[in-house]
Formats: C-alpha cells, structure tokens, sequence
C-alpha cells in the first residue's frame, strides 16, 4: 500500500446516522488486516454505548496521488 493511495468506503443502507451526533462506526475484524466488501459494520451511539444500527460495506475505491 502506497503513502499515495487512499481508500474511501461506501457503505449500504443503515449507516446514515454517521456524521451526526455522537455516532461512530465501529468494525470488528475477523481472519484478516483491513476491511473488505460484504463486511458487516455497527453504528453506535458513544455517549450511551449502545449499537443503533448496521451496514454493508459495498464498495472500497482506491484513489492515487498522481
């Protein structure tokens, strides 16, 4: 992986409260580094430490400085 190259991830419906508020992704990783497409991902709520919902990750972009 290149200092040059960035990744963006898109994720599936659920994950909308991300942004607002106090919501933060949280990923557990299972067999491997780094995420993959079909992960499954939870929102929560950090202040109440409670999951308020979950998403797909559907999509990962490479994008490279030229």
């Amino acid at each position: 992986m290149s200092s040059r190259t960035s990744y963006v991830m898109h994720l599936g419906p659920g994950c909308e409260m991300l942004g607002s508020g106090t919501y933060a992704l949280l990923s557990r990783q299972f067999g491997g580094p780094g995420m993959c497409r079909g992960d499954i991902q939870s929102v929560v709520d950090t202040l109440n430490h409670m999951s308020v919902g979950s998403c797909v990750v559907t999509d990962i972009v490479p994008y490279t400085r030229p």
